[in-house]
């Protein structure tokens, strides 16, 4: 056995470390499987693994098997075996590589093997140090992929309990690594050689393993063997969805009750508003936006509540001709009883209901025709030219705004508050961060072009103090409203749907994630697991986009120092917010004072493909300021260091 063959094995016996006092030598059975018992003498004691069985494994001249847990409950990694069945028609590598994907989502470094046999596949977790095998069980559960090929894991227990525990045959036997299989693959399905793959492989943090366990043990749901259902939190929206689900609904019957008898109408409403804890408030505020006193009000809500008998959704589609409640269909009787649903019961979508092709195709023409009519395309522009070229603020979709601290995320929300203000645009600020003073310093300076901490300081020349009274009296009536006191995300939710009821459609903002109120015995993990769903409800249910600030983990914080590439998983407590938000965007840069550039990337992108794909705006910090171009403006300073190459040529 020479250097390179000895160096070879010993590296393997590293990266694999498993237990050393047994191994398996395989035997080739009938149907070309391999049995795998323990190897033994003739004696019948158990043999150590020596480096001449992973000689002979590697040589193609035996199958060894080997046995992760050691020390009854610890492992240095774990593998996740996908298998073909007759009758499945899930292909295991292409299963084994969504695992991976959903793996990176999350931070956690895999890799893909095809199995010895060529019909199956083994996602391996490694780990820098000894890890509790119950640990990184559990959390391999917590984002297990929805896949009927996933057989099991190795090990299969978190402990060994006095036994040898499950065994996984040792990738790149020799004779089926010449087949291609028992190999490592690359993202292309290229088969990586055990030399190579040595010197790339990367370990995961024990550490970082078991904070993802912490974090995410709340949100693991019904486990079933190895099956595992990631649930969405169960929580009532109560008082949300009066206003939230009810409130299209409500909205349809007084645009017709303009032009319709209202009386029928209006005491309808009230049967319904009668029935909710909140419906005297939603009663005046409905009433008083047509001709009716609040006398008239009082007379026919208080009615309501004696005669306490509200009209079903069938009775107001047949005499009232309320078409609009057959939207209303979530198998419920009254529309009021909306108001009690859970986000799971109103996020499986309306039950018992079929749309024909006549049906939905006529939806799409139609609505082609209004983007037709429309300067605007199936959304909102964000007013920044190359961004409008790849994505868009949809009706219906959540956005994620991710970046470390200080690179100007509360500042890009200002400057695209303005941008849709400009335009008519209603925006409706969550401002957990910042009180409504400091977002309206920065907007004025937005406006005005006066230094947000001359203006915070009251530190302004004659001129200064013209520019933002001059500002401020042009555009004080501008569509946009702010919350600072409430961290309660249903409470937030409530205030939103009630202005968005009347001040129509517009942007959501959340300054930001994971500031928001945590439940209690809630951690981080779930906080973000929770918000992020319960956001895309209700940005489905109103209709409007919502933008979620959220800051970057300290993986992203290291792979930028190192010059990584960006990633999926880079913001912090991820969980379900990779898969569930329809845009993320990434902003990046370097701290600076002055006119700085800063990358955009377009890191997911549901609707245009445009993932991955990244540009450059310029960020004026003292004025919330993004600029396509860098400015040419007098008294500006421009930090040419932050400029890359090429670009002086734009100025």
């Amino acid at each position: 056995m020479n250097v390179q063959v000895k160096k070879l094995i010993d590296d393997l016996r590293s990266l694999f470390y498993c237990r050393q006092d047994v191994y398996a030598e395989g035997y080739l059975t009938e149907g070309n499987k391999v049995g795998y018992p323990p190897a033994r003498d003739a004696t019948g004691r158990d043999l150590p693994l020596s480096d001449d069985a992973i000689y002979k494994h590697l040589k193609g001249e035996s199958y060894l098997g080997i046995y992760p847990l050691f020390d009854e409950t610890q492992v240095s990694w774990l593998a996740m075996d996908f298998d073909a069945s007759a009758d499945d028609d899930e292909d295991p590598l292409e299963m084994a590589m969504k695992q991976k994907e959903r793996f990176l989502e999350a931070g956690i470094i895999s890799y893909v093997e095809r199995s010895r046999s060529g019909t199956g596949a083994h996602v391996w977790i490694f780990v820098d140090e000894p890890i509790s095998a119950g640990i990184i069980r559990d959390v391999a559960k917590a984002f297990l992929v929805n896949a009927t090929t996933f057989d099991r894991m190795f090990p299969n227990q978190a402990s060994a309990q006095g036994g040898y525990g499950n065994l996984i045959a040792m990738p790149y036997q020799g004779e089926a690594f010449k087949n291609n299989n028992s190999a490592f693959l690359s993202d292309s399905g290229i088969k990586i050689t055990p030399q190579k793959f040595i010197k790339m492989v990367k370990k995961n943090a024990r550490s970082f393993i078991t904070k993802l366990y912490e974090e995410s043990l709340p949100v693991i749901g019904e486990v079933v063997g190895e099956k595992v259902s990631v649930q969405a939190p169960k929580k009532a929206l109560s008082g949300a969805l009066k206003v939230v689900t009810f409130s299209n609904w409500v909205k349809s019957a007084r645009e017709r009750m303009s032009n319709q008898g209202q009386e029928p109408e209006f005491y309808a409403l009230c049967c319904q508003f009668a029935q909710l804890e909140d419906g005297e408030r939603l009663a005046y505020e409905f009433g008083r936006l047509h001709p009716y006193s609040d006398a008239r009000i009082a007379q026919k809500f208080e009615q309501a509540q004696q005669v306490n008998k509200p009209h079903t959704c069938k009775t107001l589609r047949e005499e009232l001709g309320w078409e609009e409640t057959a939207d209303l269909d979530y198998g419920v009787t009254f529309p009021y009883e909306l108001a009690n649903m859970s986000f799971k019961e109103l996020m499986s979508g309306r039950r018992g209901r079929a749309y024909s092709w006549k049906d939905v195709g006529q939806e799409v023409i139609n609505t082609t025709k209004e983007i037709y009519k429309s300067d605007e395309r199936f959304g909102w522009a964000y007013g920044y030219d190359r961004l409008d070229d790849l994505s868009e603020l949809r009706p219906g979709n959540l956005l994620i705004l991710g970046a470390r601290p200080g690179m100007g995320k509360s500042s890009f929300s200002i400057d695209l508050t303005h941008n849709l203000n400009s335009r008519g645009i209603p925006v409706y600020w969550g401002s957990i961060e910042m009180t409504k003073e400091e977002v309206g310093m920065k907007y004025l300076s937005n406006l005005s072009e006066v230094a947000t901490n001359n203006i915070r300081k009251g530190n302004l020349d004659y001129n200064e103090w013209r520019a933002i009274l001059g500002k401020y009296k042009k555009f004080q009536d501008l569509p946009l409203y702010i919350d600072d006191e409430t961290s309660n995300l249903d409470k937030m939710i409530d205030i939103f749907a009630g202005l968005i009821a009347h001040h129509g459609p517009g942007l959501i903002i959340i300054d930001y994630i994971e500031l928001i109120s945590m439940l209690p015995g809630e951690t981080m993990f779930s906080l973000t697991n929770r918000v992020i769903v319960e956001l895309k409800a209700l940005a489905k249910i109103l209709q409007v986009p919502i933008l979620a600030l959220s800051n970057f983990n300290r993986k992203a914080e290291q792979d930028l120092a190192d010059d990584v590439d960006p990633m999926d998983g880079w913001l912090r407590n991820s969980g379900l917010l990779e898969q569930t938000a329809d845009v993320i965007l990434y902003l990046l840069g370097k701290k600076a004072q002055g006119i700085v550039e800063r990358t955009v990337r377009i890191q997911k992108e549901r609707h245009s493909g445009t993932g991955g794909m990244q540009f450059s705006l310029w960020f004026e910090g003292s004025l919330s300021k993004f600029h396509n171009k860098p400015p040419r403006s007098v008294g500006r300073e421009l930090n040419l260091d932050q400029l890359q190459d090429g670009t002086l040529a734009l100025i």
